[in-house]
């Protein structure tokens, strides 16, 4: 098979800042190590937490109950209201949110 003189094409992306500070985040997240606080103090935490949830008057639904969940407060799909309602949480503090 012949080789030679055969035309390549060389693709070349150009680097945009948004692409460089997108990788950053990533490589930073999956090798990002944990450490217990006492409070949250940002939006950088993972704050684990028992979810319970209510009817309408604020009644315990039974085996609504979800244990030990982690929640990144940066992440963009966490709603609003959660996120704001943790962002000065305590550890063992209880904190209410409705949306």
């Amino acid at each position: 098979m012949e080789y030679k003189g055969v035309p390549v094409e060389k693709f070349v992306h150009p680097v945009k800042e948004e692409e460089i500070a997108s990788e950053l985040r990533r490589l930073q997240h999956i090798n990002a190590t944990f450490e217990e606080a006492k409070k949250v103090d940002g939006v950088e935490y993972v704050v684990t937490v028992d979810i319970q949830d209510t009817d309408e008057s604020g009644t315990p639904l039974v085996g609504q109950k979800r244990e030990g969940m982690r929640i990144y407060l940066n992440e963009p799909s966490t709603e609003q209201e959660i996120k704001d309602a943790l962002k000065t949480a305590e550890t063992g503090g209880v904190v209410n949110v409705s949306f």
